[in-house]
């Protein structure tokens, strides 16, 4: 698929001048290459942290819950609009924050809910990422390692048939990471070494780039990765387990390549 048969939607939050916070939205669709702005601040918004945190282990209830949160009035009218209008065109959705609103960040957005169409934002259709201005971001300056430190997780757990999925060909994706990153100082986890367990250890010890191939799923409104337990059977991680494993490094790493 081209560039030219994708939307784009960006949204920016930022303190507002009010209290509470702001939103930049811009939507560009390529088939009229039109591109449509929105400034809303005529109600700050505000997100309570404490009803979030309380529906934690309720994926649905806290995407919906976010989402009401975020696309309120005019912003939900809008998003509403140029979601319909695109009758399937895909879409990426990008969000990003000011250095104001870094504190946002830890809310899991991933689990964000559809107004227009009431079922989870994300999708194939619909890719996510997220960003967070540089100047609010921790401080990136690291040691000098000769060489980059790559852990490279290859999860290709033995019951894979049992969840209707193909096996993982272990040694290609090796061999593929072996010659994409040769000047690199691989740290390899495949088999029943491919467990979020040992993942999280060697991210702890340090990673300059983080290449993960295996399978995924999408379960109750929120992705998730199929890892492996010590027995080398299937260990499902949840995208918000693996941010926030990530968040808490001492030093992030400088790129994450997720093939799943």
């Amino acid at each position: 698929m081209t560039a030219s048969e994708w939307a784009d939607m960006e949204i920016v939050i930022h303190r507002s001048g009010k209290g509470g916070y702001a939103v930049d939205l811009r939507f560009y669709d390529p088939r009229s290459d039109a591109l449509d702005y929105l400034r809303y601040d005529e109600t700050p918004l505000q997100f309570d942290f404490q009803q979030l945190t309380e529906l934690m282990l309720e994926p649905q209830s806290y995407g919906k819950a976010l989402s009401e949160m975020l696309f309120v009035g005019e912003l939900r009218k809008r998003f509403v609009e140029h979601r319909t209008r695109l009758n399937g065109m895909p879409m990426r959705l990008r969000l990003a924050f000011g250095t104001d609103a870094a504190m946002l960040q830890d809310l899991h957005w991933e689990k964000l809910w559809d107004p227009a169409r009431d079922a989870p934002l994300l999708s194939r259709q619909m890719p996510f990422s997220r960003y967070v201005s540089a100047t609010a971001r921790r401080d990136a300056s690291r040691q000098y390692r000769e060489r980059l430190r790559t852990v490279v997780v290859i999860a290709n757990p033995s019951d894979l048939p049992n969840y209707r999925l193909p096996p993982i060909n272990t040694e290609q994706g090796l061999a593929n990471a072996r010659r994409t990153l040769s000047s690199h100082s691989l740290v390899q986890l495949v088999e029943h070494q491919a467990t979020f367990k040992r993942l999280s250890e060697e991210l702890r010890r340090g990673c300059d780039l983080l290449y993960i191939v295996g399978h995924g799923g999408f379960v109750n409104g929120e992705y998730m990765l199929l890892l492996a337990n010590e027995e080398g059977k299937v260990e499902r991680v949840f995208a918000s387990e693996l941010i926030e494993t990530i968040m808490d490094l001492n030093e992030l790493p400088r790129l994450v390549v997720l093939m799943a």
